[in-house]
């Protein structure tokens, strides 16, 4: 077992340190250990309060993160992961900050450790930390000595204990679906059930959802998923020519007609992002069908309360998006489940092709976000 705490730091911060420059490095130690180190990318929108000038600043940068792992001894599956005790780092390696209202500079400084974790391998694991804020001179802190914001960081392992996968995703992270042989929900708790003829090929990173305009994975309806702005993301692979309305992932049925929101192939063949008042949706702009060409594309939707925008691969596509002054209706006619693959009702409408990395955020990115999180898998 991992126990020394003082010991696993040291040791963690040793490598971390050594591994600074690399942007990945994997060693099994003769102690039946699997250490591994990331160097991941940092983009988000961060609310930095209790201070005489409270403000949004915009933060950017890099992170290292570290895990020691017991090694398993014994075969490791989605179906039968294996419990491991471990330990993970995580380090600020230079993440600076610009106050959108003071265009003044901050930065953020942390290390953050967590000991004896019990991690489900293969499978996900995530944990949150608080990381110091360095204010600029003319701003101060009020009502407490230090002004500190949470960061969430999300691991994936494989079946052998190795850091499959680490992001520090924006905030408002509410469900991250990683295709990892399940349908499990790395941050939420919104598990997705796979029905039908849902299998896995290889993905953008690690597995990803394969569909053959058969099965969906279904997640129960939570209010989690019912956010009053909101932006999904993932990454598709899919080729020419789609059949018109199939759907990558949809909130809600009313019929035939539509969902709360989706991403969807509209009658053109291409993709849009939609959402709906129940009585009428309003489309983004539409990707065209280049984006079905057999490649991995980064696809986001999201919905700022006033506009529906659709970015492809970082880029927004026809910048300002679709004017859609209404409010999210989530009181469906006939479901108000969640869908990765396709549209659920009397019509199934279901997707061709693969889907990884599917992302809920319960607040609409903005798009230096957006190009951050492409940047980060791309």
């Amino acid at each position: 077992m991992i126990r020394n705490g003082h010991a696993l730091a040291s040791g963690l911060l040793g490598l971390v340190l050594l591994a600074a420059p690399m942007a990945q490095a994997y060693i099994t130690q003769p102690t039946q250990r699997v250490v591994t180190t990331k160097q991941i990318p940092f983009t988000s929108l961060v609310y930095v309060g209790n201070t005489t000038a409270p403000e949004w600043v915009l933060f950017s940068g890099n992170l290292i993160v570290a895990s020691d792992v017991k090694a398993p001894t014994g075969t490791c599956t989605p179906g039968s992961p294996c419990s491991l005790p471990a330990g993970v780092l995580a380090l600020t390696t230079g993440i600076t900050g610009v106050g959108c209202n003071s265009g003044l500079a901050y930065q953020l400084a942390g290390l953050s450790l967590a000991f004896d974790c019990n991690l489900q391998v293969p499978g996900p694991f995530s944990f949150q930390r608080e990381f110091l804020v360095i204010l600029p001179r003319s701003i101060k802190p009020v009502g407490r000595l230090f002004v500190t914001v949470p960061v969430t960081f999300v691991i994936s392992f494989d079946a052998s204990a190795k850091m499959l996968e680490a992001a520090v995703p924006p905030l408002g992270l509410v469900s991250w679906w990683q295709a990892e042989g399940t349908g499990l929900d790395a941050v939420g708790g919104n598990n997705g059930t796979l029905t039908e003829t849902v299998s896995f090929v290889p993905g953008k990173t690690g597995q990803a959802f394969h569909f053959e305009n058969q099965g969906l994975v279904v997640v129960p309806d939570k209010s989690s998923l019912e956010p009053t702005t909101v932006t999904v993301a993932a990454w598709v692979r899919g080729n020419y020519p789609q059949k018109a309305f199939n759907y990558v992932l949809s909130k809600g049925a009313w019929e035939c007609a539509f969902s709360s929101y989706a991403l969807q192939v509209p009658a053109s063949g291409g993709l849009d992002f939609y959402v709906s008042d129940g009585l009428n949706y309003f489309a983004s702009p539409d990707a065209g069908t280049g984006v079905w060409d057999g490649q991995w594309h980064f696809v986001v939707g999201s919905f700022d309360g006033k506009a529906v925008h659709l970015y492809v691969d970082g880029g927004e596509v026809n910048p300002g998006g679709t004017p859609a002054p209404i409010s999210i209706s989530y009181n469906a006619s006939d479901n108000n489940d969640f869908y990765i693959g396709g549209f659920h009702d009397s019509c199934q409408q279901r997707f061709l092709g693969d889907i990884d990395e599917v992302q809920v955020y319960g607040r609409a990115l903005l798009g230096t976000e957006v190009m951050g999180l492409y940047s980060a898998e791309k």
